[in-house]
């Protein structure tokens, strides 16, 4: 288990380095115009420390590392100079300053792309999309649907990993009707065809519209991913739990459960699930010693197929040993110079859109605000991305930049896209706002934003909790 420390040490540094990258469009394109730029400052409150350049700027590390800004001369925060009146940025015309406020947004997507870019001409090889169980009770049962079949397509878009899977049922958020699959049966064995491929229609009901701590699209469609033959040794053990009050350790190989031998981790995970607070009779292999220990899996619910069954389920907090998946089973993901940066920039527009509409979703409560999360589960998210290695990291900013950028283009009145929508206003009219008015705005900006962190920090919570 990632601990607390790391946790938080990985969201700062990747909450640091987008809030960095965020900023700096904003500073350099005021600087391209000319304008002045007073201070430079990662992060809120008193500055650990700071330094200042030969232009005047200063540049703050602060001491509450929950976002940053960029200060400019305005004469509507202060006097400014007679000799700096050049320099001063509210007198500016408005298209300048439109591109001031939309720097800092846009260049979080750019990074993104660059991001994204990067990986894919690094290359990365994923578990193929293959189902491995199908849940009882859902609409994957319902239709039929059989096990051992790669998904290469999902809505007829096409589909190479499970990420992939996921991001195109993501669209889906909110819906009801049917998702179409489309399947290529495989033999497991050898990783060929063994037969034609097929489509399926899955019907489901309000589809994701309410997040759950437990589930993934995958498994409320009723799908698991194939995994295989894997032995039952334990990788890592989670701290305070069943399976470390128990005495498992790292390296235990789970041999026998009452009388029944045991060789496949999967056979394992479905003993645990169905004996939710009832002790079980363990044998595990530790070096050459054989020890009995009992073990009772603490009990959590689980809602199945169209999230309308609950079921309560076991776990003890362990996770298997990793070890080498066969070649076949496996999909190679690499591009050259222009094909990445088509495949990144592709990606990056893709995620901009699906967060659009899953924001529209939210407002018309389509899908619910329990989807919303708050930098809580954002720190989770880093340091889990950073325990699974740089990739997985890597993945997690550009997604993590993506949602910074396209937050800050929302139009509401303290982010940068309310200045935008200020500004546009300003253009259209030929004349700024009155004064009242854009102090309206804020405010009610302000507490748009105050009920927004309220419900994300009250989901980080309930996450928690559960």
């Amino acid at each position: 288990m990632t601990s607390i420390f790391t946790t938080v040490l990985w969201f700062v540094l990747a909450l640091g380095l987008l809030v960095a990258v965020h900023e700096w469009g904003h500073f350099q394109m005021a600087r391209w115009f000319g304008i002045r730029v007073l201070r430079f400052s990662i992060g809120f409150g008193k500055a650990w420390y700071r330094w200042t350049d030969k232009r005047g700027t200063e540049y703050c590390l602060s001491i509450i590392p929950l976002g940053g800004y960029v200060k400019l001369l305005d004469a509507r925060e202060a006097e400014v100079a007679p000799e700096q009146q050049a320099e001063e940025f509210s007198t500016r015309p408005v298209q300048q300053r439109l591109l001031v406020y939309l720097a800092g947004p846009l260049i979080n997507l750019i990074f993104a792309v660059l991001l994204y870019w990067g990986l894919a001409m690094w290359g990365s090889t994923t578990l193929a999309p293959i189902v491995g169980r199908i849940l009882p009770s859902s609409p994957a049962a319902t239709a039929n649907l059989q096990i051992h079949q790669e998904i290469i397509a999902v809505d007829d878009q096409p589909t190479n990993s499970w990420e992939a899977v996921s991001f195109a049922l993501a669209d889906r958020m909110g819906e009801s009707g049917d998702i179409r699959l489309t399947l290529q049966p495989l033999d497991i064995a050898s990783g060929e065809s063994s037969a034609a491929s097929h489509t399926v229609s899955l019907a489901v009901k309000d589809f994701m519209a309410h997040a759950a701590s437990e589930h993934n699209p995958m498994q409320q469609l009723g799908l698991e991913p194939y995994w295989p033959l894997t032995q039952p040794i334990i990788g890592e053990v989670l701290p305070n739990s069943p399976a470390e009050k128990a005495g498992l350790r790292e390296g235990d190989e789970i041999v026998q459960v009452g009388d029944q031998p045991l060789n496949d981790w999967s056979k394992w995970v479905e003993i645990v699930r169905s004996h939710p607070q009832q002790a079980l009779d363990v044998t595990v292999r530790r070096g050459t010693d054989e020890l009995k220990l009992e073990v009772i899996p603490e009990a959590f619910e689980n809602k199945q197929g169209d999230q309308k069954t609950t079921v309560k389920q076991g776990r003890i907090g362990a996770q298997v040993k990793t070890v080498d998946t066969p070649a076949h089973l496996l999909r190679h993901h690499s591009a050259g110079l222009i094909d990445g940066f088509v495949q990144a920039l592709a990606k990056t527009t893709d995620i901009v859109l699906l967060t659009f509409s899953a924001l529209g979703k939210m407002l018309t409560g389509v899908i619910g605000l329990d989807n919303l999360n708050g930098p809580i589960a954002i720190a989770q998210f880093a340091g889990t991305s950073a325990h699974y290695g740089a990739i997985a990291f890597i993945q997690f900013l550009a997604y993590l930049s993506i949602g910074l950028g396209v937050f800050n283009l929302l139009p509401v009145p303290v982010l940068d896209g309310g200045h935008v929508l200020f500004a546009l206003i300003e253009w259209l009219r030929g004349k700024p706002l009155s004064e009242r008015v854009q102090q309206m705005g804020l405010n009610l900006g302000i507490g748009f934003l105050s009920f927004v962190m309220l419900i994300a920090f009250y989901n980080d919570v309930m996450r928690l909790l559960h």
